[in-house]
């Protein structure tokens, strides 16, 4: 009998976080798991779930942090209590919140999340300005996590540190967290990055000289994704001895600020 698996997200669209879901479902080893793939909104399910043929569930969240948050509990719990899974795997702040605590009230003891971003990053506002009652809720969710969870998965090395550095001053915590971590950086799927034919063509339309190197970006333009890093560390590659492979990083910044 296969064991059965569910995931949450927030919802089960387009992202980064979503897009490592999708990862672990497309390479799941059926004939050992039985997924079933939880969206806390209430929005479409992208195709690319629908097409790896699991079973999907959406629930009616709309509401970013209040009151409204226990009724999402009940909600979850009741699914959960249907579903009744063998493990169940939380992606993300919000689910870590409401999946583990639905969770622990249905009685489901192999509670395993992830963290995938940074406690202060996610608490900066549109100005890049830390907003301290935000980054408190985080850290509140995240110690929930801590206590009712199983294992506490990071994406990179620099989130457990800044993890463990966070609560470590907190006794019952520091006792609780290093039997708990793990750190499981995100598989790539290489065959989406093969080189394509389609360079000479690219170069032609955008004017760009075939002796230039690209640096890309995929995301969405929002200053916690650090574009502006990316665009002042260009003036460091640029050999400032060529006045026509110089480029001017401040116009670009100030067009997406």
């Amino acid at each position: 009998m296969n064991n059965r698996l569910a995931i949450i997200v927030r919802s089960a669209q387009k992202g980064g976080v979503e897009s490592h879901v999708y990862q672990i479902l497309k390479h799941a080893k059926r004939n050992n798991f039985d997924p079933t793939l939880i969206s806390l909104a209430d929005v479409p399910i992208d195709d690319s779930f629908v097409s790896l043929g699991i079973k999907t569930i959406s629930l009616s969240d709309k509401k970013s942090m209040s009151i409204m948050s226990i009724i999402n509990v009940i909600e979850l719990y009741k699914v959960l209590k249907i579903l009744s899974p063998d493990v169940l795997h939380c992606h993300g702040t919000r689910p870590i919140f409401i999946g583990t605590i639905a969770a622990r009230i249905a009685n489901i003891k192999n509670i395993f999340i992830t963290i995938h971003n940074s406690y202060n990053l996610m608490s900066y506002d549109e100005n890049g300005k830390i907003q301290y009652p935000l980054l408190l809720v985080s850290l509140l969710i995240h110690a929930i996590g801590i206590i009712l969870s199983k294992r506490i998965i990071f994406v990179s090395n620099y989130l457990k540190l800044e993890f463990v550095k966070t609560y470590r001053f907190i006794p019952l915590f520091s006792k609780l967290l290093y039997k708990k971590l793990s750190v499981i950086e995100h598989g790539i799927d290489t065959s989406l990055y093969k080189p394509r034919q389609r360079k000479i063509e690219f170069r032609d339309k955008y004017s760009i000289p075939y002796n230039s190197f690209i640096i890309g970006y995929v995301g969405r333009i929002d200053p916690k994704k650090g574009i502006d890093t990316l665009l002042n560390a260009v003036n460091f590659l640029v050999d400032e001895n060529s006045s026509n492979s110089h480029y001017d990083t401040s116009k670009a910044q100030k067009g997406w600020k």
